[in-house]
């Protein structure tokens, strides 16, 4: 961290900046709407999350996706939304060090990065000497990750979710550990993906979740809710018990909004 908070605001937006090069470069030049040739030129508000959540939440009222298959391939089509997710994961890269630090005091080797987005955590875990397998809807997602990887030195596996039942037995056999962010609200059946990964995961191996089923739909600014399948206190419970079904708390965040779990023995 930085001590001065003004420079670290200046360098989180030199970093959102460089990652709109890196977009642009892997042929995303126009994405909703936006010009992204010259990043150093885009406005301020275009490095906010927000900014392309609302395009996400209008896309969405718009489309209206109902069934579970209208919704998965409304995952994998919109480009915006990759762009979001990277805007994204520069303003969480402390969490993605998380993760890191986390693992490296474990006999972790395989990990699965299970709904990985635009893919700074597996691209971390791969480039600290992790086995890694990204996976996520087929689509615009899995396309845009594979541009990512074609130019680095390092070769993740890629496995993509190619519908919207499937769960993380369905990408891999097994793994030391997974990582799902920010995931299993968008999911129809959160409890069914809870016992993939129980599935997957050696015992005493790790899981790193976090989830966010607030609803803050009576909020007309409301840019997350829209897009959650599973919202409520109750659903959090639910998936939290489902979870301690196969998984003990190891450590958690200041806030409590990202979680580590080892796996427990059969």
């Amino acid at each position: 961290m930085w001590s001065d908070p003004s420079e670290y605001v200046h360098r989180i937006a030199w970093y959102k900046r460089d990652k709109l090069r890196e977009i642009r470069d892997l042929g995303y030049e126009i994405v909703g709407g936006v010009d992204l040739r010259e990043p150093e030129n885009v406005p301020e508000e275009v490095l906010d999350e927000d900014f392309w959540r609302s395009q996400t939440r209008d896309l969405w009222l718009e489309e209206s996706p109902e069934t579970d298959q209208e919704i998965f391939d409304w995952y994998g089509e919109h480009k915006q939304y990759v762009v979001e997710n990277m805007i994204r994961q520069a303003e969480v890269v402390d969490d993605i060090r998380q993760c890191q630090r986390w693992l490296r005091d474990t006999d972790v080797q395989t990990v699965l990065d299970y709904g990985g987005g635009a893919g700074d955590f597996a691209l971390y875990l791969a480039y600290n000497g992790y086995d890694v397998c990204y996976s996520d809807v087929q689509g615009t997602w899995i396309d845009f990750f594979r541009r990512r990887i074609r130019e680095r030195d390092v070769n993740p596996l890629v496995s993509p979710i190619r519908s919207p039942r499937d769960t993380p037995r369905d990408v891999v056999d097994s793994a030391d550990a997974a990582v799902c962010l920010e995931v299993i609200e968008h999911l129809p059946d959160p409890e069914a993906v809870v016992e993939g990964f129980a599935d997957v995961i050696e015992p005493g191996g790790y899981l790193i979740s976090s989830w966010t089923f607030s609803d803050w739909s009576d909020d007309p600014d409301d840019v997350y809710t829209p897009c959650h399948i599973n919202t409520g206190r109750d659903r959090s419970r639910e998936v939290a018990e489902k979870v301690e079904e196969s998984f003990e708390e190891v450590d958690f965040t200041w806030n409590k909004q990202m979680r580590l779990w080892r796996r427990l023995e059969e």
